[in-house]
C-alpha cells in the first residue's frame, strides 16, 4: 500500500507523534510505502516530502490574529499544499492524527476530491470539547454536550481568558456545522474503549468508531527490574495531570524520594508549592527525552501518573511497564484499561490525597520478589496486547475496510 502520514507535527513531540512515528516504521518495515504531510519544524525529522508541508505558525506568540483565525477554521496552504502533492502520488489511503489548527480540516476536502479513504486516530477529545481535555476549572467537564460548545467561553476554558477560548468555541461549531470531520473521515480508531464509548454517548456513530491500542516497539524497552529508590513522574506539568495531589501525597512520606521530568504552564506553580512546604525529597530534572529520559524511567522504583482528567490510553504507562516499572496511577479514563490493580500496577481515586499516600507507602513496602513479579506481568501484558505485527495486521485490515468501502 501506499500510506498517507498526517499530522501537525512531524517529530516526537508527544504521545501521537511517538505513535506515528512508531508505526510509520512498522509499515515500512512490513514493505508499504508512507507518505508524509505536515507542518515545518526545526525539530522535524527528514522526509522526501518536506516541500509540500505548511509553514510554521506558533499560536502562543502575540500578533497575526485575522492569519491564526484563517488557519484554524480553513486553512487555504494546507489544501493546497496537500492538493500539489497529490498530483506527485496518489495514496490508497490517508491516516490522519493531530491535524487542528496547525493544518485544519482543509484539507479533507482535498482528500474526498481525490476520492482517498480517510482514517484518524483520535489522540484527544478535541471534536468534542474546544479545550480537547473535557477539563476545565480543576475538574472534569462535559457542559458542551450536544454542541453547547459556547461553555467554552463562558467558563474560559482555554488558558482562563475569554477571547482565545472564546475562539475555539467558534472554531469547533464551524467545523460541526459544515460537517468537515463527519463528512470527510471514514473511520475513527479510538485507542482505548473508554474514548470510544464517550464518543458513542456524545452521538458519533457506531459504525464510525473502532477501538485499537496503541503499537509500542516492545524490544527498543529492555526489561530493567533493578531500580534506585525514587518515584518517577514524567509527563507534562498542567493542573490536569494531578501534580498537586500527588505532592500533598509526598508530604506524608519522608523517606520517598520524588523526581518530576517534563515542562508545562503550572511548573512554577508547583516549585513554589515545593518550596513553601520544605519537601526536600522532590527534584525537578526539566525536559528529558531520548536515551536520557529512558534511563530516568528504567532506574525509578515505580513510576507514578496521577491524572484528574480523562486520561486515553497513555503511552507513557506501557513504556514504564516494559521496563518492568511498577505504575501507580489514578483510575480515570483509558487507565484502567491498561492496568489491573494489585496485579500489573496499583490505581487510586483521582484527586485521594490520602488514598495515593497509602497506595505509594504499600508498593515501597513490597517485599522484593512481589514487586519483581507485579513488574513482570505488568511487561507480560504490555508485550501480548502492544505487539507491533498485531497492530499492524488489525490497522491494514481497517485500511482495506475504508478502501472497500
Amino acid at each position: 500500500m501506499k500510506i498517507l502520514q498526517i499530522n501537525k507535527y512531524f517529530y516526537r513531540r508527544a504521545g501521537a507523534e511517538t505513535y506515528m512515528f512508531d508505526l510509520m516504521s512498522a509499515l515500512e518495515g512490513a514493505g508499504h510505502e508512507v507518505i508524509h504531510f505536515s507542518m515545518h519544524h526545526p525539530k522535524n525529522a527528514p522526509t522526501p516530502w518536506s516541500e509540500y508541508f505548511v509553514s510554521e505558525i506558533d499560536f502562543r506568540k502575540p500578533g497575526g490574529t485575522l492569519r491564526k483565525a484563517g488557519r484554524i477554521l480553513y486553512s487555504l496552504e494546507a489544501a493546497n499544499n496537500l492538493e500539489a502533492l497529490l498530483k506527485i502520488v496518489k495514496p490508497d489511503v490517508a491516516h490522519l492524527h493531530n491535524i487542528y489548527q496547525h493544518l485544519s480540516p482543509s484539507i479533507l476536502t482535498v482528500l474526498k476530491n481525490h476520492k482517498i479513504p480517510v482514517v484518524q486516530t483520535l489522540h484527544d477529545y478535541k471534536l468534542m470539547c474546544p479545550n480537547y481535555k473535557m477539563f476545565t476549572q480543576g475538574s472534569i467537564c462535559e457542559r458542551c454536550i450536544g454542541r453547547r460548545f459556547r461553555n467554552a467561553a463562558i467558563h474560559q476554558c482555554i488558558n482562563d481568558a475569554f477571547l482565545p477560548s472564546l475562539g475555539a468555541a467558534v472554531e469547533l461549531n464551524f467545523h460541526k456545522a459544515l460537517q468537515f470531520y463527519e463528512r470527510g473521515v471514514d473511520l475513527f480508531i479510538s485507542p482505548s474503549k473508554f474514548m470510544m464509548e464517550k464518543f458513542l454517548e456524545w452521538g458519533e456513530p457506531p459504525e464510525k468508531i473502532v477501538q485499537l491500542p496503541y503499537l509500542v516497539n516492545v524490544d527498543e524497552y529492555a526489561p530493567h527490574p533493578e531500580h534506585e529508590n525514587y518515584l518517577l513522574y514524567f509527563g507534562r506539568l498542567a493542573v490536569e495531570k494531578g501534580l498537586l495531589t500527588l505532592l500533598n501525597a509526598m508530604q506524608g512520606l519522608p523517606t520517598v524520594q520524588l523526581k518530576i521530568v517534563g515542562v508545562g504552564p503550572q511548573m512554577n506553580e508547583l516549585k513554589k508549592y515545593v518550596d513553601d512546604q520544605v519537601l526536600a525529597k522532590v527534584e525537578f530534572l526539566g525536559f528529558l527525552e531520548g536515551d536520557e529520559l529512558k534511563e530516568t524511567v528504567a532506574n525509578a522504583r515505580a513510576v507514578v501518573l496521577p491524572s484528574e482528567w480523562y486520561e486515553n490510553y497513555p503511552l507513557a504507562i506501557l513504556e514504564a511497564m516494559l521496563m518492568e516499572k511498577i505504575v501507580i496511577a489514578s483510575r480515570v479514563g483509558g487507565v484502567p484499561e491498561q492496568i489491573t490493580d494489585k496485579e500489573t500496577g496499583f490505581l487510586f481515586t483521582p484527586k485521594d490525597v490520602k488514598g495515593l499516600r497509602e497506595t505509594i507507602r504499600a508498593v515501597w513496602d513490597l517485599p522484593p520478589d512481589e514487586a519483581s513479579q507485579v513488574g513482570g506481568r505488568a511487561r507480560a501484558w504490555a508485550e501480548i496486547h502492544h505487539e507491533p505485527r498485531q497492530h499492524l495486521r488489525a490497522l491494514l485490515g481497517l485500511y482495506n475496510r475504508v478502501i472497500s468501502g
